[in-house]
């Protein structure tokens, strides 16, 4: 879904390493150094997060993933198993 919110927003160019250098993970930025607060490439600026609706930060537009979980369950299982 990053990657998809960055093509929208940036008409496609991937010059970049990995996806969170673009779109950063809210929850991991201060860990890998980054600041969500600084420039982004693009506008509108798009954030990654896995909190709680409680914890999201407000007032930007969401979009919100849910996958079934047990599929997610035989994923996981199989990529572990793998």
């Amino acid at each position: 879904m990053q990657q998809i919110v960055h093509g929208l927003r940036t008409r496609g160019p991937v010059d970049f390493g990995e996806i969170t250098e673009v779109v950063p993970w809210i929850e991991v930025a201060h860990a890998l150094d980054m600041d969500p607060e600084a420039e982004q490439v693009a506008n509108p600026r798009a954030f990654k997060v896995h909190l709680s609706w409680d914890e999201v930060p407000k007032g930007g537009r969401y979009i919100v993933i849910a996958r079934d979980p047990e599929a997610v369950a035989v994923w996981l299982f199989r990529f572990m198993r793998s």
